[in-house]
């Protein structure tokens, strides 16, 4: 099994917190492959939801911030290769993109979801 590390931030937009993901170690030097030389090392946000016993972690829906820039609803600096849309925004725009859909439930409906318990 191929072990990666992430190098993981707590930041707060908007009242709420967000997670920022980046790829610390894409695992042992000796085992790199050639889909790792194809790796592009970016940031990643997941909304981070805290209660009593539980920890969720939501990434923004794929689909959905496709097709607000596909629509024109949104103009966010972005590079599309037809398969993934990049945002290459500077940090403010990104903080106030994340800022602007924070609340919106439909941003994060179909994406990434993991929830995390506390054992008992």
């Amino acid at each position: 099994m191929k072990e990666s590390k992430f190098e993981v931030h707590v930041i707060k937009l908007a009242d709420e917190y967000f997670l920022d993901f980046y790829i610390d170690d894409y695992g042992d030097d000796d085992n790199i492959t050639l889909v790792d030389l194809h790796l592009v090392p970016v940031h990643t946000f997941a909304k981070l939801s805290v209660s009593d016993d539980k920890l969720e972690i939501r990434w923004f829906d794929p689909e959905w911030l496709e097709d607000l820039i596909k629509e024109n609803k949104i103009r966010i600096h972005h590079e599309d290769n037809g398969d993934y849309i990049l945002l290459t925004a500077k940090p403010k725009e990104l903080q106030k993109f994340v800022s602007k859909y924070v609340d919106s439930e439909e941003a994060f409906e179909d994406g990434l979801s993991v929830e995390l318990f506390r054992r008992k």
